[in-house]
């Protein structure tokens, strides 16, 4: 059994962050799923991109802007 260690670790990378939908690329659906889940109101920390603790449309803006540059 692992448990807690006094040893410094790595942040987790954080690797679906813009991923929503986890198939391996951030693409125009990422992009719908977040919009859907914004005007739902439906938070959950998977579509909470900007890691802010709530759903808008800094969200949406943050998943466009990472469907665009890949």
């Amino acid at each position: 059994v692992r448990g807690p260690s006094n040893t410094p670790m790595p942040l987790p990378a954080n690797r679906y962050r813009y991923d929503v939908d986890r198939d391996g690329r951030v693409s125009v659906l990422d992009v719908l799923l977040t919009m859907k889940a914004v005007l739902a109101g439906s938070y959950t920390g998977r579509y909470d991109t900007d890691a802010n603790g709530s759903l808008g449309r800094n969200d949406i803006v943050s998943v466009l802007k990472a469907a665009a540059a890949s």
